[in-house]
């Protein structure tokens, strides 16, 4: 296991770790980079997919690739979609904090990709000072924040689901080429089906058409909810 570093609140950070592992953390897949805290010379990087299995694999690397110095890993979305990740290293006795915001100007300068953000979320916490750094929140609350995020996981692919079983209906007036807009939807909600014709493939698909856009207008409304619990939850250190 790698070496934690004695906490110092004036030191900065890279003066203190020998290596600094950014995580960059999305729902299917997290990209882990580890750079040199002395130089930020990029060392090794890795992406695994979010599976408890390959969560476990990713958590050997660390540890097989920084176990000749001291290491500090800085997790992007520690509260949202690393939530899981920063539980099991706290747990496994890593030394960890929240990534630091990549300013707008380095993300220009170095490009889009999720390995850059990995990097440069390391590279962004050398020159703090260790007293700056985020430390995650108790484990009760991250343990909330985790149900939170895999629940706003879950309803975010239903909800691109439903919309695109609403796309596949029969041609009710609706651009199948993009994804219909909220007052698009509001509007599908607001249709009217008529049994004065009897039952026809029309008629069908413009009601099942109005199930679907109720559906996602409920789930917009929970996925807002949930939004807002985590978000009050978050602001909270």
């Amino acid at each position: 296991m790698p070496v934690v570093a004695p906490s110092t609140a004036a030191a900065l950070v890279a003066e203190s770790y020998d290596l600094l592992v950014g995580v960059d953390t999305h729902a299917a897949s997290h990209t882990y980079a580890i750079v040199d805290a002395d130089t930020g010379a990029l060392v090794e990087h890795r992406e695994f997919p979010t599976s408890p299995a390959w969560l476990r694999r990713a958590q050997d690397w660390i540890n097989r690739r920084t176990e000749s110095g001291t290491v500090l890993v800085l997790v992007d979305g520690a509260s949202s979609y690393g939530a899981v990740l920063t539980e099991q290293l706290l747990a496994a006795g890593l030394d960890l904090a929240e990534a630091p915001d990549i300013i707008r100007q380095v993300r220009h300068v170095s490009g889009k990709s999720d390995l850059i953000d990995a990097a440069e979320l390391a590279r962004a916490a050398r020159g703090l000072q260790t007293s700056q750094l985020r430390r995650p929140r108790q484990g009760g609350d991250r343990t909330i924040l985790r149900v939170l995020s895999a629940a706003r996981g879950q309803m975010t692919g239903e909800r691109t689901r439903t919309i695109n079983a609403l796309l596949r209906t029969v041609d009710l007036g609706v651009d199948a080429r993009r994804a219909p807009s909220a007052a698009m939807i509001a509007t599908i909600t607001g249709w009217r089906t008529s049994a004065a014709g009897g039952v026809t493939a029309r008629t069908v698909c413009r009601g099942e058409a109005i199930r679907l856009a109720r559906r996602v207008r409920a789930l917009d409304t929970e996925l807002a909810t949930k939004r807002s619990f985590q978000n009050d939850l978050s602001s909270f250190h």
